[in-house]
């Protein structure tokens, strides 16, 4: 996660540095924005993804090794030694599993969370961050494909914030 940090903040100060003129500068905290969303919505947004992401690259599964922490879209039949095979539906039955089946201990009773990502999982962060992309992706296609002109420029504007999980950075849009 902290490389994904470091990428992420200098893709913002990347765009900073190319805009014409940054006039505002504003970040923003949504502190409950990932423990609130629906488990359907999460799940829903990262199966699209994940066959979007199959069919355009025409690949049939993701190989996993745990011990070398490495993950990649695999290319071809073959599977290398120490990986594991994930095709879209084994990923998606996992994604399904660690959403619907959390549960917490509190005060002596255990309750099956119903609604958000399930906060200190070693998957929760990635959830959120994917969910929360297609989201913005799906927004952005709206504003466009709408070819309204207010939409377009403000899609335009939103083009330059960056987020990292539940925090985004944005320059020239006080609106914001």
């Amino acid at each position: 996660i902290s490389f994904l940090s470091i990428v992420i903040s200098c893709e913002f100060f990347y765009k900073l540095k190319f805009s014409k003129k940054a006039d505002s500068f504003g970040t923003f905290d949504f502190s409950t924005c990932y423990t609130n969303l629906p488990l359907d919505v999460v799940f829903d947004d990262i199966a699209w993804l994940c066959r979007k992401l199959c069919e355009a690259g025409h690949h049939t599964a993701i190989l996993v090794n745990a011990d070398r922490r490495k993950a990649y879209w695999a290319e071809g039949p073959s599977i290398p030694e120490n990986f594991k095979s994930l095709n879209c539906d084994k990923l998606l039955d996992s994604l399904h599993y660690v959403l619907y089946n959390t549960y917490v201990s509190f005060a002596g009773n255990i309750f099956l969370q119903t609604i958000g990502i399930p906060m200190g999982g070693n998957a929760s962060p990635f959830i959120a961050d994917l969910c929360l992309a297609v989201m913005e992706y799906r927004y952005m296609e709206k504003l466009v494909k709408s070819k309204i002109d207010s939409n377009l420029k403000l899609a335009r504007s939103l083009s330059f914030n960056s987020r990292y999980l539940d925090k985004i950075g944005v320059h020239n849009f006080l609106g914001f």
